[in-house]
């Protein structure tokens, strides 16, 4: 399928998983460019978002090294992706924001 044709596919269906997938196979990060609602979005609960992707990521990978198995393998993949894909919004939400904060001074 042509990109021009799977782009309006993956948006109707809401289903972002084989984009996830393509970009993970050619060693990529897939992350959703935050919207201009996300900078309004209180530190705090983003910081805490951040936080509670870490934890998972890393009991997900205790659990994983203690019982090596397809299951844990893929949970702990999933849950680092999400630590990752959280760890990149805060960072686009701080540059647009430092951004606006400079263009001020």
């Amino acid at each position: 399928i042509p990109l021009r044709k799977l782009a309006p596919i993956l948006r109707a269906a809401g289903d972002y998983r084989i984009l996830h997938k393509i970009a993970a196979e050619c060693g990529f990060l897939c992350v959703r460019e935050p919207r201009v609602a996300c900078l309004r979005r209180d530190r705090e609960e983003l910081i805490g978002e951040l936080q509670k992707n870490a934890a998972n990521a890393v009991l997900c990978a205790i659990v994983f090294f203690d019982k090596p198995g397809n299951n844990t393998f893929h949970d702990s993949i999933d849950a680092l992706d999400n630590t990752q894909r959280s760890a990149v919004g805060i960072k686009r939400v701080v540059q647009r924001r430092g951004q606006l904060e400079l263009n001020f001074n």
